[in-house]
């Protein structure tokens, strides 16, 4: 009987109560263990601990790890996953599947995963496997003389203080401003829509960032931006398509620019 651990998030989905999470996590892991699955069930709330728990599960040689959670949790997961590849060299033969239990579940959407558990972990089951790019962002302190920049954030809502990786997307300027100022509080009360009322608030209020790019061709693009998104994934937020050309397994990220004009 194959391994498998299943690391969820309960406080996933967070429009939903605690006890139907609580209930929905553990349907989840039945059915995988009638799919014929050794399961073994880890929970966690903080992204550290996510983070951990994989690792832990690689270290107990289990090869395919599950998460049952929303993009955060996803990213907290692979963030573990990509730490033990930089640390040993390679992550040989484990894999990743989602149960998507969250409030956006983006990554799912992007990968064809149906949002409905039990679907989800009949692709567990039926063992899709596909490979996908990994992008990784890098945050570097600027100096005391320097001009602040905006903090370059992950969809987890996490602030950058080394190198992190990322399935989806990155974002300068407007788009980890939204994501820093949507609490889980608003979050619980809105759900999906929580995300667009702090999106229009910050139409409003957001200024412009300074940004530098460099290209390995040699080019350079020095501006104020409003908005600089850095896609491994097409899709924003389902069919919102803000990086609409890039595919998760086509080696590249993509860039979509939108310039500040202060009048």
């Amino acid at each position: 009987m194959e391994r498998l651990a299943l690391i969820a998030n309960p406080t996933a989905g967070v429009a939903a109560g605690r006890g139907s999470r609580h209930r929905l996590i553990a349907a989840a892991q039945n059915e995988l263990e009638r799919s014929g699955f050794q399961v073994a069930l880890q929970q966690s709330q903080t992204p550290e601990e996510v983070t951990s728990l994989a690792i832990q599960a690689i270290e107990a040689g289990i090869a395919r790890i599950v998460v049952a959670g929303g993009d955060g949790t996803i990213n907290c997961v692979v963030n573990g996953l990509m730490q033990w590849r930089q640390e040993h060299g390679s992550l040989g033969e484990i894999t990743l599947g989602v149960v998507p239990i969250g409030t956006g579940n983006v990554f799912a959407y992007n990968m064809g995963i149906p949002r409905e558990w039990r679907q989800a972990c009949r692709v567990i089951r039926a063992n899709h496997k596909r490979s996908i790019d990994v992008g990784l962002a890098s945050h570097t302190p600027t100096n005391a003389t320097s001009t602040p920049i905006t903090k370059l954030k992950t969809r987890n809502q996490l602030p950058i203080t080394q190198s992190r990786y990322f399935l989806l997307m990155a974002g300068i300027g407007y788009d980890a401003k939204v994501i820093e100022d949507t609490s889980l509080r608003l979050k619980f009360v809105l759900r999906d829509f929580a995300y667009a009322l702090r999106s229009l608030q910050n139409v409003v209020l957001h200024q412009g960032t300074q940004i530098t790019l460099r290209f390995d061709d040699g080019r350079l693009y020095a501006n104020e931006a409003w908005l600089v998104m850095i896609g491994n994934a097409a899709s924003y937020a389902w069919d919102i398509k803000v990086t609409k050309h890039a595919e998760l397994d086509d080696g590249l990220l993509d860039i979509c620019l939108m310039p500040f004009e202060n009048k």
